[in-house]
């Protein structure tokens, strides 16, 4: 539920910070007002004549049309209005062209009385610009009324409330002027004395974050308008249209891009600590800012303007700018040029891990998430899945004939997209396909759009750019038919301008740039099958049953531990053997003497009963010491700038039976200073380089039990780290017991089985762990003739039992059967390996005591082949893993002798036997179908 509510939180606030910059980024410019003659707009007339009717029906007279000279002229949204006076009332209304893409039947409408003491009162229609900016000067409402009758009652009643009995001014030609000064130079300077706008780097002056975030508050909070939708023509979709561009092409200051980009990073930081833990939050801040400042480099390399970056809170980021000279090529260098430099980064990290790896175990961990954090993000984005760059690059490599092919792209690859990305739990990124898989079917109908503009592209790319965005909304009303809903198709027209407008990707680039993304691809490719195989083979054999099964038996056992004293725990962890001791009283007190405190009473248990378990790597009493002045090596190897990391352990019986706890939470290591870890109680032998086992008393005289090995755990008491050991010994002795019952059930379901049946039991690896791992697991038949070649050498015919194995496949590495090419008589030079792989002292003519078999004879059939040090194709057996045949043992019971395993079989049939078993057994444990008694 957390992650869910964060997940939406981090929606919302990605809404709120692309909002926030698009505030942020409006411009207050000096405004220049002039009486013109002129007429309705074209694509507006139809709604002028409405409003003149409704306007003179109430005594209105006009219009006045006002021109606003405003430069540059980006910044001026409304250049024409249309000013009617009602000369009795002395108030005026301005009408302007629609603006708002949600009501593009509806003029722009706000009503003006000027008073005789400065203040100006405004009536605006469902826009809270005026109200937004009030101040004692100006006084402004914002209302919900669909006609302009409505709104100049509502205009009336406010006047009467606010004036006080104050006349108002005459609405002369000059008046009018005069309020529209007031209603913007004046009042943006009073902005100015207030502090909430800034002047930019080009002298336009932009609301500051206080400003901006009182607009978005009254944005929110205005009234929706309800008009019934009809058919828009396509001029007034073109006015609305310069109206979108403009918006899209603005930008806020520097300074509050910077700042802007800081308030992101700190939101994605917070929600990124709470969704996932902060180290990831950080790596990921920073692994994102580095991706994003790649884009940002790139633009500004290829000539971007007004170029920022945003931090998108659990979602990544975006880099903005816009292009003055639009170009394929250029588009898709940028793309790669985000991931590109962070998967070059994440691998030399991954090298500098490998070569000289941090002592510090802190700074190993911070390391190792920077870089496969770094290489997931990056190759995350190369994947061809729109809005990722991978997409973007694609879409860019595509001539723009081929923009019904982009589309088909699209649609598949946020199909496939979503389903990975479902099957891997990434909610995020399910939404986000799903979001450019709805809008991509939106994008045939800019393909034909495109297909019908192309033989005029020439003359197309020389026209103004508000008449290119006209003929491309005239070509999909063409193709689409008309619309009531302004923003879907204005969008579409922009892309079809933007389309043509981009210069194509020459085939030279082409090929570079497809080469240099398909080195790329193959890792996130690779890894995504590799992870759908695994993924789906998991789910496939998980029995959910069992696994409850096993967890309440661990669960029962942890109870059981609590309820045996020490004696009953150590039988079962190392049963004693014969001459075991215990250690004396003397040998005890004698340490508590040296070490300055008494041990506790579990520990004196135990060493009551034996002096010391190797198991547990508790030594001898004797050899017991403070930690500083037995081990001090150890404990500053691991030290970082004088301080252990101790990372505490949970009790397991409260991490089984909570169930409403899914996963443990992050918990902070503890800091310990190394002057206090040198006052723990050394009481294991440091078997390995900075390992030990150790006893950390408090000063109320609690203790715990601490094993250290890289990093430090803490056990709450001896006796709950005890009890673990147990309970892991058992659950060890019980897998073995299951282990050995299916095998069993094997072995007598197997008793009459051929070889080749024997044979398909052993699972054939996939073609992709075959290449991995470079070995043919199943190679073909061996060849009669270099069967007859070997016995010739041999001097003897091989059994039929083998030669069976021979005739379906010549070797197998799953047996560890060699090719028959590379039988050959045991050399007794080389004494064979034990199971540790050391060489076992033998005589000449003898293999190990075990087995009690004379050499003579034996021939190794099974091992691991490699080549001869002359260089020659003969190939001999490693030891530590050799199969012998050795049919002259002179015992009926033994005729193969596995030196790796210490197993004796009387047959090959039987050794194959008895391996397909273990394969079976093995297959069902780790595919969690055997159950506590060992039922599937």
């Amino acid at each position: 539920m957390l992650d869910l509510f964060t997940l939406i939180l981090g929606i919302a606030l990605v809404i709120l910070v692309l909002q926030l910059r698009a505030v942020l980024s409006r411009a207050f410019p000096i405004v220049r007002l002039r009486l013109v003659a002129a007429s309705a707009p074209a694509g507006v007339a139809d709604l002028y004549a409405d409003a003149h009717a409704q306007l003179t029906e109430q005594g209105f007279e006009g219009p006045l049309w006002v021109l606003n000279d405003t430069e540059p002229s980006d910044t001026n949204m409304v250049p024409l209005q249309a000013v009617y006076r009602h000369l009795q009332q002395r108030a005026a209304v301005w009408l302007g062209a629609p603006v708002d893409v949600a009501s593009p039947h509806r003029l722009l409408s706000y009503w003006t009385t000027a008073l005789n003491d400065g203040r100006l009162l405004v009536t605006q229609a469902f826009d809270p610009y005026f109200s937004t900016l009030a101040d004692d000067k100006l006084l402004a409402q914002c209302v919900a009324a669909e006609s302009l009758r409505e709104q100049w009652a509502l205009h009336q009643k406010w006047v009467a409330a606010q004036s006080g009995g104050i006349e108002s001014r005459e609405v002369d030609e000059a008046g009018i002027l005069s309020i529209g000064e007031l209603a913007s130079n004046a009042h943006r300077a009073r902005l100015f004395d207030r502090g909430l706008l800034d002047v930019g780097e080009n002298g336009l002056a932009r609301p500051g974050f206080s400003l901006a975030f009182r607009i978005l508050w009254h944005y929110w909070r205005r009234p929706k308008s309800r008009m019934a939708p009809a058919p828009i023509p396509v001029l007034r979709l073109a006015i609305l249209a310069r109206i979108v561009d403009m918006t899209r092409y603005r930008a806020p200051t520097k300074r509050t891009q910077w700042l802007l980009f800081l308030i992101s990073s700190v939101l994605f930081a917070i929600l990124g600590a709470v969704f996932w833990d902060l180290r990831i939050a950080i790596v990921l801040l920073v692994v994102v800012a580095f991706h994003e400042l790649g884009h940002f480099v790139a633009m500004r390399l290829f000539g971007y303007r007004q170029v920022h970056m945003l931090a998108l809170p659990l979602i990544g980021g975006v880099t903005m700018g816009v292009d003055a000279d639009p170009s394929a090529t250029k588009r898709a260098w940028m793309s790669l040029m985000g991931p590109l430099p962070g998967i070059v980064v994440g691998w030399l990290l991954f090298a500098w891990q490998l070569q000289a790896p941090p002592s510090n175990a802190v700074a190993a961990e911070w390391l190792t998430t920077a870089i496969w954090v770094s290489l997931f993000v990056n190759y995350l984005n190369v994947l061809p899945v729109p809005p990722l760059d991978g997409g973007h690059v694609v879409q860019a490599m595509l001539p723009p004939r081929w923009i019904n092919v982009q589309t088909v792209f699209v649609l598949i690859a946020c199909a496939v997209g979503a389903v990975a990305a479902w099957v891997f739990d990434f909610k995020l990124l399910v939404l986000l396909a799903a979001l450019q898989f709805i809008g991509a079917f939106q994008q045939f109908a800019v393909g034909r759009a495109v297909k019908s503009l192309l033989p005029e592209e020439t003359s197309f790319r020389l026209r103004p750019r508000l008449m290119r965005i006209a003929r491309a909304l005239a070509a999909l009303e063409t193709s689409a038919g008309a619309t009531s809903i302004a923003l879907p198709r204005i969008n579409q027209a922009l892309q079809v301008v933007q389309v043509i407008e981009t210069r194509p990707m020459g085939w030279g680039q082409r090929l570079l740039i497809g080469t240099v993304f398909s080195g790329l691809l193959v890792v996130p490719v690779l890894g995504l099958v590799v992870a759908l195989v695994y993924s789906s083979v998991i789910d496939g054999v998980i029995n959910e049953p069992l696994l409850a099964a096993q967890e309440s038996e661990r669960v029962a056992l942890v109870h059981e531990a609590e309820t045996l004293d020490t004696a009953q725990l150590l039988a079962v962890i190392e049963p004693l053997e014969e001459g075991t001791a215990a250690a004396s009283t003397e040998a005890i007190a004698a340490a508590e003497s040296r070490i300055g405190k008494s041990l506790p009473g579990v520990l004196r248990e135990i060493y009551l009963q034996r002096n010391g378990v190797e198991f547990l790597n508790i030594d001898r009493v004797e050899s017991i010491d403070i930690a500083s002045r037995r081990n001090a090596p150890s404990l500053e190897l691991m030290s970082d700038q004088g301080k252990l990391l101790v990372w505490a352990v949970a009790p397991q019986l409260e991490a089984a039976e909570n169930e409403a706890v899914e996963e443990a939470e992050y918990v902070p290591p503890e800091e310990v200073p190394l002057e206090r870890a040198g006052n723990w109680i050394d009481i294991g032998s440091p078997a390995m380089d900075g390992g030990g086992l150790y006893l950390d008393v408090g000063s109320e005289g609690e203790m715990r039990v601490i094993t250290c090995y890289e990093t430090c755990d803490a056990y709450p008491g001896l006796r709950a780290w005890l009890n673990q050991q147990w309970v892991s010994v058992r659950q060890m002795h019980s897998l073995n017991v299951r282990m050995q019952q299916v095998r069993a059930q094997a072995m007598k379901s197997l008793a009459e089985a051929s070889m080749p049946e024997l044979l398909a039991q052993f699972e054939a690896p996939s073609l992709l762990m075959r290449w991995v791992s470079g070995v043919d697991m199943r190679p073909g038949a061996a060849d009669a003739e270099a069967i007859r070649q070997v016995e010739q050498r041999l001097g003897r015919s091989l059994p039929k039992d083998l030669l069976d194995v021979y005739a379906a496949h010549d070797g197998f590495p799953a047996l560890r059967l060699l090719p028959v090419s590379a039988i050959q008589a045991y050399l007794p030079e080389t004494p064979p390996a034990g199971p540790d792989n050391t060489a076992t002292e033998v005589a000449a003519d003898q293999l190990p005591a075990w087995s009690g078999i004379a050499l003579e004879h034996c021939l190794i059939i099974g091992g691991s082949p490699i080549t001869s040090d002359d260089g020659g194709d003969a190939l001999r057996a490693q030891q530590q893993s050799a199969l012998l045949w050795c049919p002259n043992s002179h015992r009926a019971d033994i005729e193969v002798v596995d030196l790796l395993q210490r197993q004796v079989y009387a047959s090959i049939m039987g050794y194959v036997r008895s391996s397909a078993a273990d394969e079976i057994a093995s297959r069902r444990v780790n595919e969690f179908q055997i159950g506590a008694d060992g039922a599937e």
